[in-house]
């Protein structure tokens, strides 16, 4: 993960034109596959929870990537989700849900989800899960695939969700298979930014509303990009500020304070 020094410029604006560049992202989580990994599938929704390497107590989640294998196909059968672990009682499992995804086809094969994120604050563990639409466990089957050794980034519970019909979550582990070393986890790649949780929105005509999350940066404006002295933007109220757009290019940053 790459580190942020003190004082560094996370983000720079030009407001009359709304472009802003990228913050760095790095791998929060990776746990890879191989050609021995072992498909495991329920009925119903079941996932795994994890740990992201992360500097940030909330680390911005920028992609999220995971592979399935199924023995057949349907249109929009496939659902995400992503629960914080804040259930109560033991072991913690999934309460909040955070983000539940469109249905995604599901292909026939050994194939691969990649969903992409605006920088979405997520817990530094959180879950998440995947329900298989048309899984009957017996002539269908879909199912994610394990790894074969533990995440090269980031750590993962070695057990799995599965959500009853009830409601209620319940742990699982794998049944040993003789000559596989596998864990109860799944193959997946998470991508996060540690920067302070910017968010740049239009909230009417002729407006930009800037906020962030982390109250130790404060927002600067100067009028050109690589020249002027930059000052401090005054009516900020917490860690946002709404601006008129007024056809005058004007460039922002945060910095720590």
């Amino acid at each position: 993960m790459t580190m942020i020094p003190s004082r560094s410029v996370l983000a720079l604006v030009a407001v009359a034109a709304l472009s802003l560049s990228a913050l760095q992202a790095g791998v929060g989580y990776q746990s890879d596959s191989s050609v021995s990994s072992r498909e495991i599938a329920l009925v119903g929704e079941f996932g795994n929870q994890v740990i992201l390497k992360s500097d940030a107590a909330q680390p911005l989640l920028t992609g999220f990537t995971f592979e399935y294998e199924s023995n057949y196909t349907m249109t929009k059968g496939l659902i995400v989700r992503f629960y914080a672990n804040d259930g109560g009682g033991d072991s913690t499992p999934p309460g909040t849900l955070l983000y539940q995804s469109n249905p995604f086809d599901i292909a026939l094969g050994r194939s691969q989800i990649a969903i992409s994120y605006n920088s979405v604050p997520v817990p530094k563990t959180f879950t998440y899960t995947v329900e298989f639409l048309g899984n009957d466990g017996d002539s269908t089957s879909a199912g994610l695939l394990t790894p074969d050794k533990a995440p090269s980034t980031g750590q993962a519970y070695n057990d799995i969700w599965l959500r009853l019909s009830g409601g209620s979550w319940q742990n699982r582990q794998l049944v040993p298979v003789p000559g596989y070393q596998g864990y109860a986890m799944f193959t997946a790649q998470a991508t996060v930014n540690d920067g302070p949780g910017l968010v740049i929105s239009s909230p009417a005509v002729n407006q930009i509303k800037v906020s962030w999350q982390d109250a130790t940066y404060k927002l600067q404006r100067r009028d050109a990009a690589t020249s002027g002295t930059w000052a401090d933007v005054a009516n900020v109220t917490g860690t946002s500020i709404t601006l008129p757009v007024t056809g005058t290019l004007g460039f922002f940053r945060l910095i720590t304070r």
